[in-house]
């Protein structure tokens, strides 16, 4: 599963560089690069919480009284 979230997190950095390609080549509109970087910022940061989560719950210790 972490492999999977770390995969996604590559992905939406992939998108990101390539819409800023095209905002630098006046393919899209500085706006629509705006709000489309803004979206995948956001998704990127979901993904990072989850792939936290995940990393605090694998290293988790419990007690257990005898």
């Amino acid at each position: 599963m972490k492999n999977d979230i770390s995969v996604d997190i590559a992905k939406k950095e992939l998108q990101k560089a390539i819409i800023n390609e095209l905002c630098k080549k006046g393919v899209i509109d500085f706006c629509q690069c705006n709000s489309i970087v803004k979206k995948l910022d956001e998704d990127i940061m979901k993904f990072e919480n989850k792939l936290e989560k995940k990393e605090d719950n694998g290293n988790m210790v419990v007690k257990i009284p005898l």
